[in-house]
């Protein structure tokens, strides 16, 4: 299966990405984090294109929750909205449960 993945304006097409299989349900946890912030536990899912790491995240934009990637050496979160990225800094990301 193909997922596409936002980087600014544009949109990139993957042949290989990440699923979490559906057994896993009870695994993670969303925790509300904001300004770059992400807990210890954080799922990890690559790396910007300044090398620095990003996380499974969503939040709030026009008043739905939506999926973003957490960058916290941009100080925040990325949602892909109408063809743009729009920074938040109030988000939540997804952790493993201790």
């Amino acid at each position: 299966p193909t997922s596409y993945v936002s980087a600014g304006p544009h949109w990139w097409s993957r042949e290989r990405h990440h699923e979490l299989p559906h057994h896993h349900v009870g695994v993670y946890a969303w925790v509300s984090c904001s300004n770059g912030e992400v807990p210890a536990n954080a799922v990890k899912v690559g790396r910007d294109e300044d090398g620095g790491r990003t996380y499974v995240g969503r939040a709030r934009h026009e008043g739905d929750l939506l999926p973003a990637k957490v960058a916290p050496s941009h100080g925040g979160a990325f949602v892909p909205w109408g063809g743009l990225e729009h920074s938040k800094f109030n988000y939540e990301v997804s952790a493993y449960r201790s």
